[in-house]
């Protein structure tokens, strides 16, 4: 999975098959947290490029994290 944040212009991208890398305080670990649980439970993923924004300002305590998952 492959994912542009255009708010930090920055890729990141995680692959199911291996196991989870924890990057500390990164915008991606809500992404691929979501995915994985979805993959845990049964729903097949089989990729995905994606591109996010958001006018919620980064930081926001929780408001910012549960508009990205």
């Amino acid at each position: 999975v492959q994912v542009y944040s255009a708010n930090f212009d920055e890729t990141a991208e995680f692959d199911l098959d291996l196991p989870y890398e924890d990057r500390r305080g990164h915008w991606i670990n809500y992404i691929e947290g979501v995915c994985r649980i979805l993959h845990d439970r049964g729903v097949l993923l089989c990729g995905a490029d994606m591109v996010v924004w958001s006018d919620v300002p980064p930081g926001a305590g929780l408001s910012s994290s549960a508009a990205l998952e």
